[in-house]
């Protein structure tokens, strides 16, 4: 396998996909066609069937009152109902208002046999109130008065299938409002806690899902399969593809039939959202693509295409779901608020450390406030945006690099399966997500236009030109603010490449060239330190005063770390968790492959990447040292030059027969498990994931 340099790239053959609009009118006006096809309707007829298969058994399902994260989580089935109290896997409950509701969906149209218990209620508490109360009532069904006993007590009561709503349990609780003085939250009710229980033993015939249950499955399959279409896919493709999801929907519904009827809005709704992702990504990527010259032939821009509408579900309808969990959101919302107010002097405290914390990611998207959007759809939205743009870089990069439209593509697909920028979309890393995407531009850039900064490819129809040297001290500007850590690891990256680049030129442009980077660093950070970080030289100051007297551990007030515990947590959390352990070997593989290859030997590339990953491995020894958690996010920058060393891997590896195809196969599917992992529990049970450093 030849990878070629950028003075003997020839560009990459020209495609045979339509263009933009070109190409979605003809798709839009196949859609109708696509709406009757047989196919289609007996696939939605199967999963039909399988559907209300499964509310033919033995209907038991349970959650757990109190758990707020995790397996069995509470959540979305409960309203009126306070934080969650005590201690998981021993006994936990939340305080109700005086009113609240258990709403349960996907339970079916069925009789159910429900059984409760009461943790606490107002008698405990004042005993001259003598006994409380209880009113249930259940649906359209009569009110049920239920004395509660003074001792912790389990209740059953039993709900005809008559009184259910289209397969939805809906429980309301009443009970007299009463306060501790010695609690600040107000009137509150009783203290529901432990298992929540609903069965059925009995089939009195035919089970129904519910009206909305199944209406809402069917629409799912009939936006997904109009979007796939819109991609560009074959039927015959198109109906494997929705033949997967549809087994691994109905799976999910057998496990759990009420989380499944809690998220059937959801999944219409984000089945919506990939049918608007796809027409927008079939107007705006080809044009876009042809416009660098590396437009992919029509068989590798619908899985593309798909890579890119997939991140957008992900990324940003996933955190429309009723129980996803919200991670930092409401933080970086205040902070975009004050940056629209117009302060931008903000700081952030990142374990025990005061630190200054830029606001150009805040800056950056401001304009889109005059949209009217919600902040945080806005926030969110313009997250999954960079994700999307971050996958192109990496299709256009490793396009470039190898020489071919697949080599860009398995790029995009192990940047979109790598776990890291996973968790950081769940616990909402705004101004990280930002940063790191341009990040990953500057080292693209520096790589694709190296030393000419710029124009790449040669020819009449592949030439890519931009707007000189004046986009690099620009670019490197957002990225030094922001985010503190992407500061950090660019400037260390960019200083460190200049006398390398320097040493190796072989002519009077590489040397500029060397110097340009040089003096667009120099201008990039004399802007940030003069305009920004100068209003922080008093926190600055104190805590190098700090350091010099007590290390890293009297700034912080936090105890010394642990050598051996930051050893283990290299291991287990940033080796096995963040990267997936495979992205680990392969990208150094491929980063091994690039320097043995004679072509590859001068340019930015190599140096970039091993000093990405030197600045990883100085990062992974520094707390060794300094005894100290303080990180700069370096886990997530090193994962640019991981996702570049693992898509040459796999290409090479995997024209070495059957064995380098299921090794990669392998690594690829783990990966992506974690990934699939982390997305599911922090979208449908509030489970935070690791938190990347």
């Amino acid at each position: 396998m030849i990878f070629q340099t950028a003075s003997q790239r020839e560009g990459v053959p020209r495609s045979d996909a339509l263009r933009g609009r070109d190409a979605l009118v003809p798709r839009v006006a196949e859609i109708g066609r696509w709406i009757v096809a047989w196919r289609l309707w007996l696939l939605v007829m199967l999963a039909m069937i399988g559907l209300l298969a499964i509310y033919q058994r033995p209907f038991h399902y349970a959650f757990q009152v109190g758990i707020d994260q995790g397996i069995g989580t509470d959540r979305p089935f409960l309203t009126g109902f306070l934080d969650a109290e005590g201690v998981p896997g021993v006994q936990t409950w939340r305080w109700t208002r005086p009113s609240a509701t258990v709403t349960v969906p996907g339970v079916g149209e069925q009789p159910l046999a429900i059984r409760f218990t009461v943790i606490s209620h107002q008698q405990q508490w004042q005993p001259e109130t003598g006994q409380p109360v209880l009113q249930l009532i259940a649906g359209t069904s009569a009110p049920v008065e239920i004395p509660l006993r003074l001792n912790v007590s389990t209740y059953a009561i039993y709900v005809p299938s008559s009184a259910l709503e289209d397969g939805t349990l809906h429980l309301r609780l009443k009970i007299n409002a009463w306060q501790n003085p010695q609690d600040r939250r107000g009137e509150i009710g009783l203290a529901l806690g432990n298992a929540f229980r609903l069965t059925n033993n009995v089939q009195p015939g035919i089970v129904w899902p519910g009206r909305s249950l199944m209406a809402g499955s069917a629409l799912t399959l009939v936006l997904i399969w109009a979007a796939l279409g819109l991609m560009g896919f074959s039927q015959r493709t198109a109906t494997t593809l929705l033949s997967s999801l549809a087994i691994v929907l109905l799976g999910l519904t057998a496990l759990a039939p009420p989380r499944m009827g809690a998220m059937h809005p959801w999944m219409a709704q984000a089945a919506g959202i990939a049918l608007l992702s796809a027409a927008a990504a079939q107007i705006v990527v080809p044009p876009l693509l042809r416009r660098f010259a590396v437009a992919p032939r029509a068989t590798i821009m619908r899985w593309l295409l798909l890579v890119l509408v997939l991140t957008v579900v992900a990324k940003y309808a996933g955190r429309l779901h009723p129980a996803a969990m919200p991670g930092d959101i409401q933080f970086h919302t205040n902070r975009f608020i004050e940056a629209l107010t117009g302060n931008l002097t903000l700081v952030m405290r990142h374990r025990g450390l005061v630190a200054p914390y830029p606001g150009g990611w805040y800056l950056l998207i401001a304009p889109l406030s005059l949209t009217g959007l919600p902040f945080y759809t806005l926030l969110w939205g313009t997250a999954a945006l960079a994700e999307v743009a971050t996958i192109l870089i990496f299709f256009v990069l490793l396009t470039r690099l190898t020489g071919s439209t697949y080599g860009g593509l398995i790029g995009a697909v192990i940047y979109g399966i790598s776990p890291i920028p996973m968790q950081n979309i769940w616990w909402s890393f705004q101004a990280q997500i930002g940063a790191q995407m341009l990040s990953i531009l500057v080292m693209a850039l520096l790589v694709l236009t190296w030393p000419g900064y710029a124009q790449w490819g040669q020819g009449p129809h592949n030439k890519t030109r931009l707007p000189g040297l004046g986009w690099l001290p620009i670019l490197l500007t957002l990225v030094f603010l922001g985010h503190i850590g992407s500061f950090i690891n660019v400037s260390a990256v960019v200083v460190a490449a200049v006398p390398l680049l320097w040493l190796q030129a072989r002519s009077g442009e590489e040397r500029a060239a060397a110097r340009h980077l040089l003096w667009a660093w120099v201008i990039a950070l004399s802007f940030v330190l003069i305009f920004f970080y100068s209003r922080y030289s008093d926190l600055i100051l104190g805590h190098a005063a700090s350091f010099t007297e007590g290390g890293m551990a009297n700034v912080t007030d936090r105890e010394p770390l642990a050598r051996q515990a930051w050893l283990g947590s290299l291991w287990q959390d940033g080796m096995l968790t963040l990267n997936g352990f495979f992205l680990v070997p392969l990208g150094l593989a491929g980063a091994l492959i690039l320097t043995l290859n004679p072509y590859r030997r001068r340019g930015s590339l190599l140096i970039l990447i091993w000093l990405t990953f030197g600045l990883g491995l100085s990062q992974a020894v520094l707390p060794l040292i300094t005894l100290s958690t303080i990180t700069t996010r370096w886990v997530t920058f090193v994962g640019w030059a991981l996702t570049v060393g693992a898509t040459i891997a796999v290409i090479q590896y995997r024209r070495r027969g059957w064995a380098g195809q299921l090794m990669t196969g392998t690594a690829l599917a783990y990966l992506a498990w974690r990934t699939l992992e982390v997305w599911m529990l922090a979208m449908a049970f509030n489970r935070p994931p690791l938190e990347p450093f």
